[in-house]
């Protein structure tokens, strides 16, 4: 049920940008998820690092996101 599903996100991987503001900790990244509403898209960067070779990669993914329920 993640705006993530459907993308080439992988479990794991860092979102280290939001369209183009770096994401250095998690009071970054909620700061910065707080500026955006549900339906609102946004891209992220994310960083995945393959467990055998330890290679680090770049992907983009543009997600839209959702509204956020109450638990």
């Amino acid at each position: 049920g993640s705006c993530l599903e459907g993308t080439n996100a992988q479990v794991n991987d860092l979102i280290v940008e939001i369209n183009g503001v770096a994401v250095t900790d998690y009071g970054t990244l909620r700061a910065e998820m707080a500026r955006h509403k549900g339906g609102d898209r946004v891209k992220l960067k994310l960083l995945r690092s393959n467990e055998r070779t330890g290679e680090v990669t770049t992907h983009y993914v543009t997600v839209t996101l959702k509204e956020q329920t109450a638990q």
